[in-house]
């Protein structure tokens, strides 16, 4: 159980930093980039989802997040925790309400993006 609080301890403040970063450098915030994050959630709002394609998916919202800093390491690190994710994800997908509660966090989270808000969108993920 440690792994796991580690890995999202980990995650959370990668995530972070990468929103300020962000929120400093709004240039970097792309329309086409937003785009594919705006339609990773649309697509992951589909009931009919298996848990691994809603996972999938969810993994892609969060790389294309990670991409935002043109930080080809850090998109390096992303992937090197992405099994572990995953795997957790899993365990949790189950419960058809959390897939909700994860597809309006990243609605919060590209919101967030687009007016300055997104650390405490990252943060309530």
């Amino acid at each position: 159980m440690k792994d796991i609080e580690d890995v999202f301890e980990i995650r959370l403040m990668l995530e972070t930093s990468i929103v300020k970063k962000l929120q400093s450098h709004p240039e970097l915030v792309s329309r086409e980039k937003i785009g594919q994050l705006d339609s990773l959630t649309t697509q992951m709002s589909d009931p009919a989802l298996s848990d691994c394609e809603f996972m999938s998916l969810d993994q892609d919202f969060h790389s294309v997040i990670y991409a935002f800093t043109n930080n080809p390491r850090l998109v390096a690190i992303f992937e090197q925790s992405e099994y572990v994710i995953r795997r957790i994800g899993l365990r949790v997908l189950h419960v058809r309400s959390r897939r909700q509660e994860v597809v309006h966090e990243h609605r919060q989270i590209i919101q967030g993006l687009q007016n300055g808000t997104a650390v405490d969108a990252v943060t309530d993920h």
